[in-house]
């Protein structure tokens, strides 16, 4: 199908019926995306369109879970302890931070 791109935004044309396309068939059309990020919210503007003309456009939003998280190492053993460490992206360290601030100035406000 046609792809297109306007700014940030990817449009794709998945399927088109065939022009001897009749109201008396019925036929599903599905399609998979492997390529979605984790985390990541994806807006659909979708319609159908034939031989008889288009339908209205329905909006959809889908989001992709997170990333699993990385597994903890543990960094220090002793008889009675041990020391786990693990790792962050990027962006959860900023969402953790702006979440911290947020709490303090709630608790400071009270």
């Amino acid at each position: 199908g046609r792809v297109g791109i306007v700014g940030d935004i990817r449009y794709q044309e998945i399927f088109r019926d065939p022009e001897d396309a009749s109201p008396d068939k019925y036929s599903v059309c599905t399609h998979g995306m492997n390529t979605l990020l984790p985390g990541a919210s994806y807006y659909f503007r979708i319609r159908a369109l034939n031989g008889f003309g288009s339908s209205e456009y329905t909006y959809k939003i889908f989001a992709t879970l997170t990333a699993a998280p990385m597994h903890p190492l543990a960094t220090k053993l002793s008889s009675h302890s041990v020391t786990l460490t693990w790792l962050f992206t990027k962006k959860f360290v900023n969402r953790f931070q702006s979440l911290r601030k947020l709490y303090h100035a709630a608790k400071d406000a009270t």
